[in-house]
């Protein structure tokens, strides 16, 4: 008995310093997932080479996402640091509607599409910053565009129940930074060829175009390339837009070849002379030079100028003209306005 009343009695002596202990906080419950949830990710290639940009619905409802490729913009970000250079479309080649490329995406699904990275780092600066080693960071979307949203739920659950309190839209989506990669190693080069021989005093004649050309459309342009004698001698030829012709790959990869492939008469009249190391401007419409169809689309060309006089006539006599094809570099041409021709977005295949 008296064993008993000492246990209660240091019981309640302790039950003070008990009481002031404090408790163990309760562990946080656990984050709320969100029922509608759209990851966009950047796919990078080396600079000049296709990239992708892949849209996943990562919630738990099916969900109504804008599949277009033009809603994308990434910010470049030097190896080394410095401030972000954003590359992105112009305004006129941005989608008017949030429902022009609309597609259903279920839980795990998602779309990919392809892009030209060049067609969106188009500038001076823009161009510069697309190196490997710079970080992309990608955004999609209509942001502050006064249009649309990337996607929207869809209001009922197979189930029929009402989702219609769920967050419907958003305007903006940022994914995470990922790294330029460098060119992959080349394969051994082939042997050069057999060096032709060496001429005493050699033609030496080069053609070129500006490297970047940025219309709205096609229609009225023109196109100015240089023609270069680079020899020590005078360069006779003929120096008109009929020598001039371009070779175009479309946004869709298709190459067309522009300009005459008809005999030319060197009439003397139309004759010039290109002083050594001088240089001419030829200027024409690639309209009335390319096949009509050639620039319908919107989108990125490549564009290599040509100076073609393989078919000009014997001329006068005792005159000794040019005779030949020289091909240019290639130069960028961005067209804003025209259809977009692409396949209709469909989701990509489940893993």
């Amino acid at each position: 008995m008296r064993r008993t009343l000492y246990g209660l009695a240091f019981f309640l002596a302790a039950l003070p310093a008990l009481a002031a202990r404090p408790k163990a906080p309760a562990p946080p419950p656990p984050p709320p997932q969100d029922p509608a949830r759209v990851d966009v990710a950047l796919i990078a290639s080396e600079p000049g080479r296709a990239w992708g940009v892949r849209v996943t619905n990562a919630g738990l409802v099916p969900l109504r996402v804008v599949a277009d490729a033009r809603l994308l913009s990434f910010d470049l970000t030097p190896a080394a640091g410095g401030p972000a250079v954003r590359c992105a479309l112009p305004a006129d080649m941005t989608p008017s509607s949030d429902a022009e490329r609309a597609i259903v995406l279920v839980p795990g699904r998602s779309y990919t599409e392809g892009f030209d990275p060049r067609l969106y780092c188009f500038g001076v600066k823009e161009t510069a910053a697309l190196v490997p080693g710079a970080q992309a960071t990608p955004h999609y979307g209509f942001g502050g565009r006064g249009t649309g949203s990337p996607f929207v739920v869809i209001p009922l659950a197979p189930d029929g129940t009402d989702r219609s309190t769920l967050p419907s839209s958003v305007r903006l989506l940022h994914g995470a930074a990922v790294t330029v990669p460098a060119p992959a190693v080349p394969a051994a080069a082939a042997a050069p060829p057999a060096a032709a021989p060496l001429e005493a005093d050699p033609v030496r004649v080069r053609v070129t175009l500006a490297d970047r050309i940025d219309f709205d459309h096609i229609a009225e342009h023109t196109l100015t390339v240089t023609l270069h004698n680079d020899g020590d001698r005078p360069l006779r030829t003929l120096l008109l837009p009929g020598t001039v012709g371009f070779l175009v790959t479309t946004p869709g990869g298709v190459t067309v070849h522009c300009g005459l492939s008809t005999s030319l008469n060197p009439i003397a009249e139309l004759l010039g002379s290109l002083a050594p190391h001088g240089r001419a401007d030829i200027t024409v419409q690639p309209e009335a030079t390319c096949p009509s169809d050639t620039f319908d689309t919107a989108g990125l060309y490549v564009v290599k100028p040509r100076f073609d006089t393989r078919h000009l006539g014997q001329g006068a006599a005792g005159v000794t003209l040019f005779r030949g094809e020289v091909v240019g570099t290639p130069s960028l041409l961005r067209l804003h306005t025209g259809p977009v021709l692409r396949a209709l977005p469909k989701p990509d295949p489940a893993p």
